[in-house]
């Protein structure tokens, strides 16, 4: 299963990203919950603008320790639930965060 990041302002505007990163598979839950940002799922009704730090600190941590979460890869040789796309999802997250941020994070 999979489900599709974005967020909702005030005004009921939906916003998300071009990307296809933004939906996230279940595949990425136990990565996601090792790190800071804790599974994507669990971002639902927040504020964007309180994830935008644990989503960043959850980059730094793939890009400064990925042999730590090289565990959670299931297919990593077809850039399937691997660490690279992880972190791609956690930016376009971030950049969306970031751009929108006091609007409510949706996950679907």
């Amino acid at each position: 299963m999979s489900y599709w990041i974005s967020v909702v302002s005030p005004d009921w505007k939906h916003h998300e990203t071009g990307s296809m990163n933004m939906s996230c598979s279940w595949n990425y839950s136990n990565m996601m919950s090792a790190l800071p940002c804790g599974w994507a799922y669990e971002w639902q009704g927040k504020k964007a603008i309180d994830m935008i730090n644990p989503v960043y600190a959850s980059i730094v941590e793939l890009n400064a320790n990925p042999e730590k979460y090289k565990k959670y890869e299931i297919k990593p040789e077809h850039d399937l639930e691997s660490i690279k796309i992880c972190k791609e999802i956690l930016q376009d997250a971030l950049d969306l965060f970031q751009k929108h941020p006091d609007d409510i994070i949706r996950v679907e």
